[in-house]
């Protein structure tokens, strides 16, 4: 450890900027967001509805409805980024 130096930066670095996504990214990102939302609502609504077998179909309603409006704001949020992206092109 002796003989080793600490590396002395040359010059100070600039603050790391957040990436920013484009909107093809976003909607991308939110359709595939969408698509696991929709299946749990599926699942959810399956069970709250459908399955006679199953003792908490209570939960399972409510969990289908907030699902469901996961599931709509990503998809408005990714019609949203699907506009963007088509002005962009324009």
């Amino acid at each position: 450890m002796e003989g080793q130096q600490q590396p002395t930066p040359e010059q100070p670095q600039p603050p790391l900027e957040p990436v920013k996504k484009t909107a093809l990214e976003v909607r991308n990102d939110y359709a595939v967001y969408a698509v696991a939302w929709l299946a749990a609502c599926l699942w959810f609504a399956y069970d709250g509805w459908l399955n006679k077998e199953i003792h908490s179909y209570l939960f399972n309603r409510i969990g289908a409805f907030a699902f469901g409006v996961c599931f709509l704001f990503c998809i408005a949020m990714a019609v949203s980024a699907h506009r963007a992206f088509k002005r962009r092109q324009q």
